[in-house]
């Protein structure tokens, strides 16, 4: 579900307790025409859906954050909002079973480091509405890459 006015960008919800890192892929996604709101915490996700319930039309979550992991938050959030697309990502995609992501309706499933183009493309596909996701050269992309290593501390 497109939020009401459809000349508005589509809005996104980031939850990432790596809130640097969820402001990169902000500065990453807003430069794609999307607007986002970025959350530090499940908690604070699952707050601001409750207050602001249709102002977002797809949320991108972390798995492994400190309280609230991510399933916990798709969860709470599939019952707020049953129409909202959900992508999880995660540093750890190595401990998850396709099967993991059946019963919670989820839309994606993203490993980080997240390409920016793959990102884009996980969103163009979760929200089936067209953007032009740019193509990251190689050297863009490694550029990319260290930029967010850092930022992450890696």
């Amino acid at each position: 579900m497109l939020t009401a006015n459809k000349t508005l960008r589509p809005h996104i919800l980031f939850v990432d307790d790596e809130i640097d890192l969820a402001e990169t892929y902000q500065d990453i996604l807003e430069g794609f025409g999307y607007r986002v709101t970025v959350m530090g915490s499940a908690e604070d996700a699952l707050n601001y859906t409750i207050a602001h319930l249709s102002s977002f039309d797809l949320a991108v979550t972390d798995y492994i954050m400190p309280g609230m992991n991510g399933f916990q938050l798709a969860r709470q959030l599939r019952e707020l909002r049953p129409d909202l697309p959900i992508i999880m990502m995660t540093a750890y995609a190595r401990q998850f079973k396709p099967e993991h992501l059946g019963g919670l309706g989820l839309q994606g499933f993203l490993s980080k480091p997240i390409n920016p183009t793959e990102l884009c493309n996980a969103l163009q596909r979760a929200l089936a509405q067209p953007v032009a996701c740019l193509n990251y050269s190689d050297a863009e992309e490694g550029s990319w890459q260290r930029s967010t290593q850092w930022v992450a501390g890696r």
